[in-house]
């Protein structure tokens, strides 16, 4: 049976707060197997058998968002996704390393129109490099993500709906729970 993880978007910040359990029980209620969290940020691993992209994620945050009671967009990626995601390297070793900042994925429903996307990476800068592949906008900022000079409320406008994860979590999901 094929692998997925959910990346919840604005799970436990602000009112929206649900453990681990409460999220994993939402899945296995709605016929979801092997039901796994990673970390408190709203990350689940699952398997379900072959659907559309748009089929499952309905019934994902439709199982969410009724367990808990509030709205819950979940933004979902194949196991053979996630390391691709997590194999993927943006920017050269050195812009990595001379960064004091951590490798941001927005993971976004659908790749970005032509137009907006080059839009999006006309915003970066050499402090803030930006990258797309796929469905995934990379950011490396300088430093902590809340002192960037990048505007992230335009970005995030400009892009629509997404949800943020360092690529080292990716990296980490993809080492700890995907088959190979």
């Amino acid at each position: 049976m094929p692998q997925y993880v959910a990346f919840l978007r604005a799970i436990n910040v602000g009112g929206r707060r649900a453990s681990s359990q409460q999220l994993a029980a939402c899945l296995e209620s709605a016929g979801f197997d092997n039901v796994a969290n990673f970390r408190a940020s709203g990350n689940l691993i699952f398997d379900a058998p072959r659907a559309s992209d748009s089929a499952l994620t309905k019934r994902v945050d439709h199982a969410l968002t009724n367990g808990l009671g509030f709205h819950v967009r979940a933004f979902l990626r194949t196991a053979a996704q996630v390391r691709a995601i997590a194999d993927f390297q943006p920017f050269p070793p050195e812009v990595l390393t001379g960064s004091q900042g951590k490798l941001q994925v927005a993971l976004l429903p659908k790749p970005l129109p032509n137009r907006v996307r080059d839009n999006v990476l006309a915003l970066a800068t050499d402090a803030d490099p930006l990258a797309i592949s796929g469905r995934e906008l990379y950011w490396l900022p300088s430093g902590p993500t809340m002192q960037t000079d990048l505007d992230l409320r335009l970005l995030d406008t400009m892009v629509g709906e997404n949800t943020r994860r360092t690529k080292r979590m990716i990296e980490e999901i993809a080492a700890k729970f995907l088959d190979r």
